[in-house]
């Protein structure tokens, strides 16, 4: 059996909220894209960790999309149930949507949204940057 890894209180909270189906999208759509993928990464990995021990858990699903630019952006998170019903692996309804991407009226959630949200991103990055430097 592999080793045990120990994930951060963040990854912790935010893999239990998730696997109970609370939707997270606010708060990882706060975080640059590189540690929103990061964060969904290691909760995968802890999800995983965790239904070794309680197969009874819904399985964390992450989608993953690659832009223009060759940056990976967090693009959905499902929990899945285990053991759903014929009826309910049919109609998806052992899923629940736990995250969605940042989107706008203007931009959507394709390749458009994903140059928008790389945008905020590095603009978010760029305003972080001058705080410190000016303290």
């Amino acid at each position: 059996m592999p080793q045990e890894v120990e994930f951060s209180p963040q990854v912790d909270r935010f893999t239990q909220r998730a696997e109970r189906g609370e939707n997270l999208s606010r708060e990882l759509n706060e975080m640059p894209i590189a540690e929103r993928l990061q964060m969904a990464r290691q909760m995968d990995q802890n999800n995983a960790q965790r239904r070794q021990a309680n197969p009874s858990l819904p399985d964390l699903e992450i989608t993953t999309t690659t832009d223009a630019g060759g940056t990976t952006h967090l693009q959905d998170i499902q929990a899945v149930k285990p053991n759903a019903g014929m009826i309910a692996r049919v109609t998806g309804g052992n899923k629940t949507d736990v995250y969605d991407p940042p989107a706008s009226e203007k931009t959507g959630t394709g390749m458009a949204g994903q140059a928008a949200d790389s945008l905020r991103s590095r603009q978010a990055q760029l305003d972080a940057a001058e705080r410190q430097a000016t303290r």
